[in-house]
C-alpha cells in the first residue's frame, strides 16, 4: 500500500514536470542563480577579508636617521617607542644591513651597482620600523615622534 501510494506520487510529479515544462525550468534556474549569487558573495566576503589583513600589516612607519645618528641615541628612541601602548614591534636597520640589502636587491643592475661604487662610502641611514597594533594608532605615534624636541630629533619619519 505504502509503495503504491510512493510509486503513484512519483509518477504524477513526473508528469506534472513534463506538462509545466517551462515552469519547471524557470524554478530551477532561478534556484541555481540564487546558490551561484550566495557563493559569490560569501567568495567575495572571504577574499575581502584577506586582502584587507594583508594590507593591514603592510602599513608601517619608518623613521630615517642622519648619517651621524649614533647607534646609542637610536637605541634609546627604540626602547622610548617601544614602551608606547600602540606599538605592536619595532625593529632596527642599521646603515651596514641596509646596504647589503640594497645590493642583493639591485645586484643585476650593473648601472646601479656602478654608481654606488663610485659614492664609494655607504650612503644609506640607519632606521627604525615602527609596527602598531591597530592601524588607526598610527597617527599618536607619529605625533609621538613629531613632539621629540627638535635638538633630539636626529631623523625624520615618512608613513
Amino acid at each position: 500500500m505504502i509503495l503504491t501510494a510512493l510509486k503513484r506520487i512519483t509518477r504524477t510529479g513526473f508528469i506534472n514536470f513534463w506538462r509545466n515544462g517551462f515552469l519547471s525550468f524557470a524554478a530551477i534556474v532561478v534556484i541555481t542563480l540564487s546558490l551561484c549569487s550566495f557563493g559569490g558573495l560569501i567568495f567575495a566576503s572571504a577574499f575581502a577579508r584577506s586582502l584587507l589583513a594583508e594590507v593591514k600589516d603592510k602599513v608601517d612607519i619608518n623613521v630615517y636617521f642622519t648619517l651621524d645618528a649614533g647607534e646609542s641615541d637610536i637605541m634609546a628612541l627604540q626602547k622610548d617607542i617601544n614602551v608606547l601602548p600602540q606599538v605592536a614591534s619595532t625593529s632596527y636597520v642599521s646603515r651596514d644591513q641596509a646596504l647589503v640589502s640594497f645590493k642583493t636587491r639591485w645586484n643585476d643592475n650593473a648601472l646601479i651597482m656602478q654608481g654606488l661604487d663610485e659614492i664609494g662610502t655607504n650612503p644609506f641611514p640607519a632606521s627604525l620600523n615602527i609596527k602598531a597594533k591597530d592601524p588607526g594608532q598610527y597617527g599618536s605615534i607619529a605625533s609621538f615622534l613629531n613632539n621629540i624636541q627638535p635638538f633630539q630629533q636626529p631623523w625624520e619619519h615618512r608613513s
